[in-house]
């Protein structure tokens, strides 16, 4: 098996991650049936804050998914491990969550895709900032 880490998600997959968490049901099975569980269980811990989800995702090794959820709490050493275990649009996307007009720039200018993903999560109501499972 390769190392999950070094998946790369095509744009498609990560449009279809932002639908879903847009509550697109269509998105959410696409997703399950695509290879792409992974991305269906990170939509359940930020839309539900599925601990058994976040679970599963650490007990399969993705890492960089699961230090996503850490960057979107604000986590500098969950960023710094995205930046250095390629997922620097992951980290971008979790800086424009967080607020970051730098990284929205670059997202739209390099990752269009994760900037839709950063937009559907802002989109989340309420939005909980620091209210997804820990990662650690």
């Amino acid at each position: 098996m390769t190392n999950p880490d070094q998946k790369e998600y095509s744009a498609e997959a990560i449009l279809a991650l932002s639908a879903a968490i847009e509550r697109n049901e269509n998105a959410f099975d696409w997703l399950t049936q695509n290879e792409q569980k992974e991305l269906a269980a990170l939509a359940e811990v930020i839309l539900f804050s599925k601990n058994e989800a976040m679970e599963w995702l650490k007990n399969n090794h993705f890492n960089n998914v699961v230090s996503f959820v850490g960057a979107l709490n604000e986590d500098e050493d969950a960023i710094n491990y995205l930046m250095m275990n390629d997922g620097k649009a992951w980290a971008a996307t979790a800086e424009v969550v967080n607020g970051s007009d730098n990284a929205q720039e670059w997202l739209e200018r390099f990752f269009p895709h994760f900037e839709k993903l950063a937009d559907a999560i802002i989109a989340i109501p309420p939005r909980r900032r620091g209210g997804f499972p820990s990662h650690i």
